[in-house]
């Protein structure tokens, strides 16, 4: 069921426009709380960060009855704000991402609501941008030397696979040379058995 809903989820994502997110800005490290269009005590919400797949976070049933968790790694992070409220704490730039609420039903008759877009003009730390854009340097430089291994060791696997490969030619082709010159040396052998030279014949003495 839960499969099923994400691949829904994933088409209801890319197929809706721009037109129908609502930005919100927020501050890092603040706490945030989103409201559901649908205004009901159960609702499920959702998060999508392209371009990787949704990400359900949990279901809301009302008080008494606690919301239920998709993944235990949210259990930190987000919490019921009441009335299918969403309430994400100390927002990080991890969080930053398109917010959806579901109006849950029988037969998967489901309503999703229209985005909500955390977004944020503060800039990360000069420590953490040096360590962002260092790692594809480092990924580039890295990169290079890979792509020469890989040729290189191509190469050397090719060059081994063809003296291989001449190697048993030649182990068949020795054997049979072998073969065809025994067979002619035996032929000129049985050619000339029982004559003999007359230069010969004509020096030995009469016994």
């Amino acid at each position: 069921m839960k499969t099923l809903l994400l691949s829904l989820l994933c088409l209801f994502v890319w197929s809706q426009s721009t037109d129908a997110l609502t930005d919100q800005q927020v501050v890092l490290g603040q706490n945030v709380t989103l409201a559901c269009e649908f205004n009901l005590k159960a609702v499920i919400w959702f998060v999508t960060k392209l371009p990787a797949r949704p990400e359900m976070i949990l279901r809301t049933y009302g008080s008494p009855q606690q919301a239920k968790y998709y993944n235990n790694k949210f259990i930190r992070k987000y919490s019921e704000g009441g009335w299918s409220r969403l309430l994400i704490n100390e927002v990080s730039v991890d969080d930053l991402g398109i917010y959806y609420c579901i109006k849950p039903g029988n037969d998967l008759k489901v309503m999703v609501s229209d985005g909500i877009r955390l977004q944020t003009t503060e800039s990360p730390p000069s420590g953490n941008e040096t360590e962002e854009k260092n790692p594809p340097q480092d990924q580039t430089t890295l990169q290079i030397p890979i792509i020469m291994l890989s040729l290189l060791t191509v190469v050397l696997f090719a060059a081994v696979i063809g003296l291989l490969i001449m190697n048993h030619k030649l182990s068949k082709e020795i054997p049979k040379y072998a073969n065809a010159h025994q067979i002619s040396t035996m032929k000129f052998c049985e050619s000339n058995r029982g004559k003999t030279d007359p230069a010969y014949l004509e020096v030995l003495p009469n016994i």
